[in-house]
């Protein structure tokens, strides 16, 4: 019965927006890449940052991910997308790289091995989707799978 409550209680947040009316300051996410480099948030140019947690076992996350390319594929002005691969939670770096060949991801992906940033962000499911600003505070986010249009909702409100 607590599961299912739980679990009812998660889909309710599903594609759910918050917005705090605050900005919440958070560590500087840096991170290796899949193709080897590092990534530092503090060192991107954008103005704003969305951030994508997800793993390749979540059936929502696979959901969103053709929304989240076709997002990258025409970024608005100032604005970087950056998926979080919450990689101490899931099935290694084989499934990531076939994840990443099946969905044609060809925005930067992150590999967060030991779930710091996971943690910082407080992310409790997946998927879950942050907007930074350039000095890295939370401006907002969304639990549960996001669609094209809903992130352009979601940065426009910031430009």
């Amino acid at each position: 019965v607590t599961l299912v409550a739980l679990l009812l209680a998660d889909m309710v947040n599903v594609g759910d927006v918050g917005d705090s009316g605050a900005t919440v300051a958070r560590e500087g996410i840096n991170l290796p890449l899949t193709t080897g480099e590092m990534y530092r948030l503090d060192e991107q140019p954008q103005s704003l940052t969305v951030v994508n947690f997800f793993a390749t076992w979540c059936p929502p996350c696979k959901a969103e991910m053709p929304h989240l390319q076709s997002f990258a594929e025409d970024l608005p002005s100032g604005v970087a997308l950056v998926g979080v691969n919450l990689t101490d939670r899931d099935d290694g770096v084989a499934a990531l790289a076939d994840f990443m060949e099946t969905y044609e991801v060809t925005y930067p992906i992150l590999l967060d091995e030991t779930d710091a940033v996971g943690t910082e962000f407080k992310v409790m499911s997946i998927p879950t989707t942050v907007l930074l600003n350039a000095q890295g505070e939370e401006l907002e986010r969304i639990v549960g799978p996001v669609s094209e249009d809903a992130l352009r909702s979601f940065v426009r409100k910031y430009e």
